[in-house]
């Protein structure tokens, strides 16, 4: 998985070895980014809406717990 910060130019590389859920990925982004750096403004993703929806929606689920 690559995740890229526009505004800093930094690029996270995330070694994948399986599928994973949209709750997988949104766990490796609290891990590898969000404690870094906060919440992103905003994310373009090559995948469908849908998928970015339900992103921010399992990510503000943690975050409350």
């Amino acid at each position: 998985m690559v995740i890229i910060d526009k505004s800093t130019k930094w690029g996270y590389f995330v070694l994948c070895t399986k599928e994973m859920s949209v709750k997988d990925l949104s766990e490796i982004y609290v891990k590898e980014v969000f404690i870094k750096h906060g919440a992103l403004v905003k994310i373009i993703s090559d995948w469908d809406l849908r998928f970015v929806v339900v992103f921010w929606e399992m990510f503000t689920v943690r975050q409350r717990t």
